[in-house]
């Protein structure tokens, strides 16, 4: 119960009665028998700024497949299912399926992977297998955020086949695209807002010009001038501080920045051009973006596939920053030396409104290094609650130190957090040469003798040293970890950890006891992978130790 309150206590009065508003209209409204016939509409596609539409062709494929059986073999998460014609869209008659598995089935992002005829048939069974309102309508097919991306796929799929699409086909398709973007406008997920809400924006926008709804249009508008101000730091990173979904929103805002006002479009410019810069210094040497907090390699859009959108639609490019730079309001920092890059964690976990995609991992790192990555981000394997979630967020699978083994964050459920530990900086420079930070938090203050961890990094292109001091505490065991890329092998000498990747040592040294472990990490979700890892006993607290790495390449 105090961990609920910890976690409640932190949540805007707003989302509350939001939550509150859209919990009971949703058991009203699938208890009553409602029958809504939707509108004949009638849209001239050739009006419609086709071109601008990035998204349905910048998705993985390979997320369906039709066998010679009539079966679709639908692949999401990595995980394989295979549905017969007509496909059933509920969960319940799907086995072993997660909630999340059953929201991409819904999002109908694999249309482009079909001819014609398999997606037309595939669109007219959702519409007939999914009436408004029926019994748990909420939880995917008219969940507000499914609704958005689908609304957006079909608007692509109108348009790709304008000229083959018969018009019967394309009056049901537009009456239900109509009452979907108009359930939306009703449905907005202001209870959770984050990048839902964005997703929800980009939906009315472009779902709203194509089918010349201007009210909805300008609704889009409105909210996306807000949205950004408040989603979009000082500094370019999305508040939600995962460098994945910081690829997600950019592309959303990217792809509404064509059908808005001239004056939006300034504000955007400004704000798009800060999230690129974000986006190509988090993005690994291997051209793959940063892990930190929930995402996936492949979660979201490519970083280059952003650069390149981005340079189409405004001829001009960005590069990444090179020797020390800084993310002071997201609170990360790096290095990037040619093919070696640093990241380094300093910041808050999340937003205090909205901290479901939030990890263990203030003063953690990622290290790459000759272009291979050596020291990992675990990832994240799904986001049902369990041993595998537990797993991604614990700050025991990140690399920075533990005490007892506990976390950082008070980790509960899939997406709850209750009580937060607040992170400070206390000295950091910035310099072309080195990166030098020292940051600290509180997040085992509430164990006995309530330490605090401190950690200073120094970072220059051929080393790292890193000093961990613990003040306080009661004689707990600190331990520090070093996550390793399943590619780096690692051999233990006295005092000495060589960590090998394709040529590349990486010497760690260190005077404490060191053991190597096994453990996972998830690149993307639905991959649990098995790697090995570095643990530094660090001794009884309060303490100081140093670690050196020394790279060799």
């Amino acid at each position: 119960m105090n961990r609920q309150w910890r976690f409640f206590r932190y949540i805007p009065k707003r989302k509350i009665l939001w939550r509150c508003y859209f919990t009971a209209k949703r058991q009203v409204l699938s208890k009553i028998p409602i029958i809504i016939k939707p509108v004949s509409r009638n849209v001239n596609s050739a009006q419609f700024k086709s071109d601008l539409l990035y998204s349905a062709n910048l998705l993985p494929g390979q997320r369906i497949k039709k066998t010679a059986t009539n079966t679709f073999q639908f692949t999401f998460l990595n995980e394989r299912q295979e549905i017969t014609f007509p496909v059933t869209w509920q969960q319940q008659d799907i086995k072993h399926v997660s909630h999340l598995w059953l929201f991409n089935l819904h999002y109908m992002e694999y249309l482009p992977e079909l001819d014609y005829q398999d997606a037309i048939k595939l669109i007219r069974s959702w519409i007939e297998e999914n009436p408004i309102y029926q019994k748990h309508y909420w939880r995917a097919a008219w969940s507000a955020y499914t609704l958005s991306i689908r609304t957006v796929m079909w608007v692509d799929f109108i348009l790709r086949y304008k000229g083959v699409l018969s018009s019967h086909d394309a009056q049901v398709i537009l009456a239900s695209l109509s009452q979907q973007i108009k359930f939306l406008a009703k449905n907005l997920e202001f209870d959770i807002g984050g990048n839902h809400l964005i997703k929800n924006i980009k939906a009315l926008i472009i779902v709203g010009s194509f089918l010349r709804e201007t009210n909805l249009l300008q609704c889009g508008e409105k909210l996306l001038k807000q949205q950004v101000e408040t989603q979009v730091l000082a500094d370019g990173m999305h508040f939600e501080l995962s460098p994945a979904y910081h690829c997600q929103v950019f592309m959303d805002i990217i792809e509404c920045y064509p059908f808005v006002t001239t004056a939006l479009q300034t504000v955007l410019q400004d704000k798009l051009a800060r999230m690129l810069q974000v986006i190509v210094d988090f993005t690994h040497p291997d051209n793959l973006i940063s892990l930190f907090n929930d995402g996936g390699l492949h979660m979201s859009y490519l970083p280059t596939q952003c650069v390149d959108v981005y340079q189409k639609l405004f001829a001009k490019s960005v590069k990444p920053q090179q020797g020390a730079f800084a993310y002071h309001n997201a609170g990360y920092w790096g290095f990037r030396h040619e093919d070696m890059l640093f990241i380094a964690d300093c910041g808050k976990v999340g937003p205090d409104e909205l901290v479901a995609h939030a990890h263990g991992d203030i003063l953690s790192f990622e290290l790459s290094v000759a272009g291979k990555r050596i020291f990992v981000d675990p990832g994240t394997c799904e986001y049902a609650s369990g041993n595998k979630r537990q797993y991604s967020r614990a700050t025991a699978s990140h690399n920075t130190l533990t005490i007892d083994n506990e976390d950082q964050a008070e980790f509960f459920g899939a997406f709850r957090v209750g009580r937060r530990p607040i992170p400070e900086i206390l000295e950091s420079v910035i310099d072309k040469n080195i990166l030098s930070l020292k940051g600290q938090h509180d997040g085992y203050m509430h164990l006995s003798g309530k330490p605090v961890h401190q950690r200073c990094f120094m970072v220059s292109n051929d080393s790292i040293e890193i000093t961990d001091s613990v003040y306080g505490g009661d004689g707990q065991i600190a331990e520090s970890l070093f996550l390793l890329h399943p590619d780096c092998t690692v051999e233990l000498l006295p005092n000495v950890c060589k960590v090998m990747n394709a040529g590349i040592v990486i010497e760690l040294h260190s005077q404490q006891s060191m053991q190597i472990i096994d453990k996972y990490w998830s690149p993307d979700f639905g991959y649990f992978q098995s790697t090995k890892a570095i643990l530094i006993d660090i001794g009884t607290i309060p303490c100081q130790v140093i670690i050196k790495l020394l790279l060799k390449y």
